[in-house]
């Protein structure tokens, strides 16, 4: 046997072990349900809609709070992205509305007319938006 041919049958040999190798590294990660999450169809996307209220005080009244909102999206079935923000400022009734990919999001915002626009206001759960579709919340700032 000469030299070269020894060294082809190394190579292939090594090639081989690392294929094997590689293999049964994704059908452990198969089975044990890690890895990526399935994507949502490129160009689809959904709608979080809503209103941020001042609720309770004194008086106990409901008040459209006008200020900023963001959508934390949080890892879910529709989508493989990092942790985005998605903001957005409501109108001067409160009203907003965004377009974001599908998924779960914790929606969130701030307004000057609650705490100085320090604290913050929230929804009461988490918001899903399927693709195509549209999530309505309330963003509530609770007065004291």
């Amino acid at each position: 046997m000469t030299r070269t041919r020894r060294w082809d049958r190394v190579a292939v040999a090594a090639i081989s072990a690392i294929a094997l190798v590689a293999v049964a590294a994704s059908a452990v990660i198969l089975a044990s349900g890690v890895g990526p999450e399935p994507v949502a169809p490129t160009g689809v996307s959904g709608t979080i809609r809503g209103v941020m209220v001042l609720v309770g005080g004194p008086a106990n009244i409901v008040t459209p709070a006008a200020g900023s909102i963001a959508a934390h999206w949080v890892p879910g079935k529709y989508t493989t992205m990092d942790t985005p923000t998605f903001t957005t400022a409501t109108d001067a009734n409160g009203a907003f509305s965004m377009v974001v990919p599908p998924g779960q999001y914790n929606v969130s915002g701030t307004s000057d007319q609650y705490d100085s626009g320090q604290g913050v206001c929230r929804t009461y759960t988490d918001v899903t938006v399927a693709p195509g579709g549209t999530a309505d919340v309330v963003v509530s700032c609770q007065m004291k």
